[in-house]
């Protein structure tokens, strides 16, 4: 259709119709275009959360682990008698010492 469109009052029923059809037409166009849109989109999203959420789960778990580890980690680290072992060391001090001065180092 031309560019200079008659109003809608001056047009005859065929050019009515015609108008209405094209109308249609465009719309029905547009409104594929989006469904289509909307379908990838929404494929995408699917996806995407498909080899997203497993990686994360994993990280989590791995990270819920190493967390385990750790504490029980200091759990065993808490366990260590220090003052026993600053006693021992003392004592292998004072051995080393003595067998230092007996070869004459």
């Amino acid at each position: 259709m031309a560019n200079n469109k008659k109003p809608v009052s001056q047009m005859s029923e065929q050019e009515l119709l015609a108008e209405l059809v094209e109308k249609s037409r465009k719309t029905h166009i547009l409104q594929m275009i989006l469904s289509i849109a909307a379908f990838v989109a929404v494929i995408s999203v699917i996806v995407g959360m498909t080899i997203v959420v497993p990686k994360l789960l994993g990280s989590l778990e791995a990270l819920d682990t190493l967390s385990k580890t750790g504490t029980e980690e200091l759990g065993e680290l808490s366990k260590i008698d220090f003052d026993a072992l600053n006693e021992g060391i003392a004592d292998f001090n004072a051995i080393v010492s003595s067998l230092a001065k007996w070869f004459g180092r």
